[in-house]
């Protein structure tokens, strides 16, 4: 009796990890410059155009970031310090 209900908690989370993770995307890439070379420690900036929410992520030392974002419309920036690298919004 113990295993099924075991094997039936398990189920449970399974089903459960999946329902929680159809609302959730995933924006990755790699930042480099126009020479190639990429670029560690680049701030990437997402905003929810429809509730203004802010994430932001930062590229690591091989220049990829990966952001978990709930589904929706977003305006992104890129930026080193001071410098905007790219700005795709629409506002």
């Amino acid at each position: 009796m113990r295993a099924i209900r075991t094997n039936l908690w398990i189920i449970a989370v399974l089903i459960a990890g999946q329902l929680i993770a159809q609302g959730v995307n995933r924006m990755s890439g790699l930042i480099k410059d126009p020479t190639g070379a990429i670029v560690v420690g680049a701030t990437i900036r997402v905003r929810e155009l429809s509730t203004n929410a802010t994430l932001t992520g930062v590229s690591n030392d091989r220049g990829y970031y990966l952001l978990q974002l709930p589904v929706g419309v977003y305006d992104v920036t890129t930026s080193l310090g001071d410098t905007l690298l790219v700005d795709a919004s629409k506002s």
